[in-house]
């Protein structure tokens, strides 16, 4: 069985595939003087200079950062901190 090579490098089309947009949508969301860069305003990883392909890897940080996954260390909060917080809104 041949080894399976994995794409770290996605191209457009693939990158806004992994957030369930077409590629024009998401290519709108990326656009500096859209209307609404929605995906750049909330630090979305910029594509690679040379290539114009966007970091898998990178892309799956951004996710977990923004959903609460992200480890210790990277501005997510803990459990405990969010309990806290919560605990101190009830007074």
């Amino acid at each position: 069985m041949a080894d399976r090579i994995v794409p770290s490098c996605l191209t457009r089309a693939v990158a806004g595939g992994m957030l369930f947009t077409r590629t024009r949508a998401f290519s709108a969301r990326l656009k500096m003087f859209s209307r609404s860069p929605a995906l750049q305003m909330q630090g979305f990883p910029k594509a690679c200079p040379i290539t114009g392909n966007y970091d898998v890897v990178a892309i799956d940080a951004w996710q977990d950062r923004r959903s609460g996954l992200a480890g210790a260390g990277s501005g997510a909060q803990s459990s405990a901190e969010i309990a806290k917080a919560r605990l101190a809104s009830l007074g």
